[in-house]
């Protein structure tokens, strides 16, 4: 099966604020500490793949992203990391998406051609922008309900990536039996054997594994957090580095957009 691991470089304030506690966004250890263990990683495993990055973490940590640059693909993950982006009005929308799109060819001299929305809120209103600025992919659409999150109507949404408005949709992966996505979040709280038992269903539908974690799976979550961020006392380093050695022996690991592309190009075949 094909599979693509994505990573989300949010911070520790973005989180935060999604729990309606405050953090400075310009002293984040997340960034500081996650961002090269994950590099780390990955240069470990010899994979190249997408991290999407948010504007103001790559004004305010322009070194770090600078080598991020240097040895991965950078995504667009908006400006300001906004929860409701659904909810804004379309100016401000495309204000979030075109300034961090900006300061991305500015700080870091590449012209991004894929987006993913924070917390996966996702609308037309979005795809029309990115179709305005020429994007190509976009990875946002989660087709399951979590609640506070994304809406009950996304289990309706299609599972296999699909073209829209010009725009290559890659969703994000979700286990075909159980309404639940696969992401970093539910394999750090149900174990790797909710991987293992995902894949091989996914596997077995036809459909690819595109799964993704954040910066914040490579550093220890202060204790009053854990609960927040559904840690408990697990040692989230530990499961990342298990559950990316997994999908490497068991999947052909490549880009977002050749998995969007080949199941577009081979949609007759395959369904």
């Amino acid at each position: 099966m094909l599979a693509n691991i994505s990573f989300d470089i949010d911070g520790l304030w973005s989180a935060l604020n999604f729990h309606g506690v405050y953090s400075d966004p310009y002293n984040d250890y997340v960034i500081e500490q996650g961002v090269p263990r994950l590099l780390g990683l990955l240069k470990r495993y010899d994979i190249r793949t997408t991290l999407f990055v948010v504007g103001k973490n790559v004004e305010n940590y322009k070194d770090l992203h600078s080598q991020i640059k240097e040895e991965q693909e950078i995504g667009n993950h908006s400006y300001s990391h906004p929860h409701n982006l659904r909810e804004l009005t379309r100016d401000d929308i495309e204000k979030e998406i075109l300034k961090c799109h900006e300061v991305i060819i500015k700080n870091l001299k590449v012209k991004s051609q894929i987006f993913r929305a924070p917390t996966y809120s996702i609308n037309t209103e979005v795809i029309k922008i990115l179709n305005k600025l020429n994007y190509r992919y976009d990875s946002s659409v989660m087709p399951a309900y979590f609640p506070s999150i994304t809406p009950f109507t996304n289990l309706f949404l299609e599972r296999k990536p699909y073209k829209t408005d010009g725009i290559f949709e890659i969703p994000l992966s979700v286990n075909p039996l159980v309404p639940i996505y696969v992401n970093g979040t539910t394999v750090i709280a149900f174990g790797i054997k909710w991987l293992k038992f995902s894949m091989k269903l996914l596997n077995m539908f036809n459909l690819p594994l595109v799964i993704n974690f954040h910066d914040r799976d490579f550093v220890d979550i202060p204790g009053v957090l854990k609960k927040q961020f559904r840690r408990g006392n697990i040692d989230t380093m530990k499961l990342v580095n298990d559950a990316i050695a997994y999908i490497k022996r068991h999947a052909k690991l490549t880009s977002l957009e050749d998995i969007g592309e080949y199941y577009i190009n081979n949609i007759t075949k395959l369904y």
